[in-house]
């Protein structure tokens, strides 16, 4: 980078490059300081906050991941974190959005002991963050003349059985014994995932996509009413019934009012 002249202001580029080399640790506070012409409180200040802020979202979003690994690993991973990704975004949570990716690419040269379902872990906590931030409003059923797909939904694809591996880790801090925390996969176990918010708690959801999630996701896909449901499946229309009543408690499925305030049957759909 080429230094400002003594007595003259950098540019918005000299700028711009000093305070990403302080984000990446390339440059002490006081380095960058003299570069900008500026007191080393301000650069200190600046970089702590950003720094700090990422950190602090990073251990909440990804905290399965970083109570999993430990702190020997986790903070030499997020150090390494910030200096492939400093902090650009001017909405800091943002600043996270390539650790997934970074913990991916850790695990797939076998560093830090991080394996691919570490990456997995990753990318599911993540989702989790970007739905229940997700500004798509999911639809009410009073809004509603059909049965609808929740709107902020997210489908993976995964390796490892990510999804049962959370529900029983929140078992275990629910229940505050650290024993009974599952042991980590090492073994493929392919699974499709739903991340979502929940229309009613606004809270993100993680559920192993079931061969009953599966088939409810289906009939609202491929616009299928209850009578062709039965005819694809072999069901009977209870249990037709049944599996969309399920989707509909977790969330995947509204269904709109009826008049009398309870759910209406699932509407025929014209292709």
């Amino acid at each position: 980078m080429t230094v400002a002249p003594t007595g003259g202001k950098p540019s918005l580029r000299e700028t711009m490059e000093t305070m990403h080399r302080l984000m990446r640790g390339e440059l002490t506070p006081e380095q960058a300081a003299s570069r900008l012409g500026s007191p080393v409180g301000r650069t200190a200040v600046y970089q702590r906050f950003a720094q700090n802020h990422v950190r602090a979202f990073l251990e909440k979003n990804f905290e399965i991941l970083a109570a999993l690994v430990g702190g020997e690993t986790w903070e030499p991973l997020v150090a390494g974190y910030f200096a492939a990704h400093p902090s650009r975004h001017y909405e800091l949570n943002a600043n996270a959005a390539a650790f997934p990716d970074y913990v991916a690419a850790r695990a797939a040269r076998v560093e830090l002991g991080l394996t691919p379902f570490h990456a997995e872990l990753a990318e599911v906590e993540w989702r989790e963050f970007e739905v229940f931030v997700d500004p798509e409003e999911i639809a009410r059923p009073e809004q509603l003349t059909a049965a609808v797909l929740n709107r902020t939904l997210v489908i993976l694809q995964l390796k490892y059985p990510v999804a049962e591996f959370i529900a029983e880790w929140r078992e275990a801090e629910k229940a505050s014994d650290a024993s009974l925390r599952p042991a980590t996969p090492t073994e493929e176990s392919p699974e499709i995932v739903f991340v979502m918010r929940h229309p009613e708690s606004d809270g993100a959801l993680v559920r192993r996509a079931d061969d009953g999630l599966l088939f409810a996701f289906k009939m609202l896909h491929d616009r299928m009413d209850v009578r062709q449901a039965m005819e694809v499946s072999g069901l009977s229309e209870a249990e037709v019934r049944a599996i969309l009543e399920r989707a509909a408690r977790l969330g995947l499925v509204i269904f709109p009012d009826s008049h009398d305030g309870r759910v209406i049957p699932f509407p025929s759909q014209t292709r």
